[in-house]
């Protein structure tokens, strides 16, 4: 349920979530059936087996809490699911409604993710202040001015004292948390990157935050992969290909998978390449070539013209062969010619050799 490359850290934590929840559940319901079974003195060994498997569960549940509590050690994770729009704080509020220590988990986990919102909170207007004003470079510079002390005549003289109200700070990610999650449909897909891509413009800091904690694969098998792609791209006749390329060969091969079969089968691609163009013809075509090739005369068969024929005629070409062979390896001296008729009866009987 987390492997792939279409997984996230949210799968990762809502998985281990509910596997903790079915373990716990498994192994009360085996001691439940170990203790119905022990009050019948006939099946006290299956409720000896139940208890076997209560145990096992409880160790399956230990071993899941192990990393369950690692969840604490990063925010990442607690993060993957608030900055799910259709999620956010609202899917802890009811997973774990049933439980009372639970229920003080939320608070830690809004303080936890808040925190680590603080490392990306203003930083595209920080970027955005370092950059000269486009206006300012187009306006051509003020001319000084003159008469001032006739334009100091004419004005009346107050003190004024520039104040700049600034507005209050607002908190993206405050109002995102109060709205409304996202509605799901009934497929129950929801494209939470292209979500957040769209908001690039309108929330820079906090889509940039999510982007960063959703590109965090919750396993490491894609690395594994990429490793065992890279082995296959670098062979022999590919040892000097430089990183970029390799960088940019890797990345297509993600994005895109393996490409389906007759994908690069372009004709206009082919044209501008220099490739001949593959003769092609029409099913209308091809039928009438077929029959006309029908209506050919056949030559005339015999009831000779079987699988068969011609195969004794070529046994014998080959023993012929053979016989002719021998007789130039064998010097004449010792060739010796032995008619059937020379053949008595007495011969045939003996075991002798001729």
């Amino acid at each position: 349920m987390v492997e792939g490359n279409a997984t996230s850290l949210v799968d990762h934590f809502q998985t281990l979530d509910w596997l903790i929840n079915e373990l716990d559940t498994t192994k009360q319901k085996f001691l439940e059936i170990a203790a119905e079974k022990q009050k019948h003195w006939q099946s006290r060994q299956e409720a000896q087996s139940y208890r076997y498997l209560a145990g096992r569960a409880e160790a399956a549940w230990v071993k899941c809490e192990k990393y369950y509590k690692k969840a604490d050690d990063t925010a990442a994770y607690y993060a993957a699911i608030v900055l799910n729009p259709t999620l956010k704080t609202r899917w802890f509020e009811q997973q774990w409604e049933d439980s009372a220590e639970k229920q003080r988990w939320i608070l830690t986990v809004e303080a936890l993710v808040k925190e680590l919102w603080l490392e990306y909170k203003g930083k595209s207007l920080a970027s955005l202040s370092n950059l000269p004003s486009t206006y300012s470079l187009l306006q051509p510079p003020k001319p000084g001015k003159t008469y001032t002390s006739a334009r100091a005549h004419k004005r009346l003289k107050v003190s004024c004292q520039s104040q700049t109200i600034q507005p209050p700070e607002k908190d993206i990610l405050r109002d995102y948390l109060e709205t409304n999650c996202e509605p799901v449909d009934e497929s129950e897909h929801f494209d939470v990157i292209q979500y957040w891509i769209d908001r690039l413009e309108s929330q820079p800091d906090l889509a940039r935050f999510a982007l960063d904690i959703l590109a965090v694969p919750p396993m490491s098998d894609e690395c594994e992969r990429l490793f065992s792609s890279c082995k296959i791209l670098l062979e022999d006749r590919r040892s000097r290909l430089w990183m970029d390329i390799i960088e940019a060969n890797e990345c297509l091969r993600h994005s895109y998978g393996r490409p389906k079969k007759g994908v690069f089968d372009d004709q206009e691609i082919g044209e501008v390449e220099g490739e001949p163009a593959a003769p092609t013809i029409s099913p209308a075509q091809a039928s009438a070539a077929r029959k006309a090739a029908e209506a050919l005369p056949q030559p005339p068969t015999t009831s000779e013209d079987t699988w068969g024929s011609g195969f004794d005629e070529e046994f014998d070409a080959i023993k012929g062969f053979k016989v002719e062979a021998e007789r130039e390896a064998t010097p004449d001296s010792e060739v010796v010619v032995i008619e059937d008729d020379d053949i008595t009866e007495e011969d045939e009987e003996s075991d002798e050799p001729i």
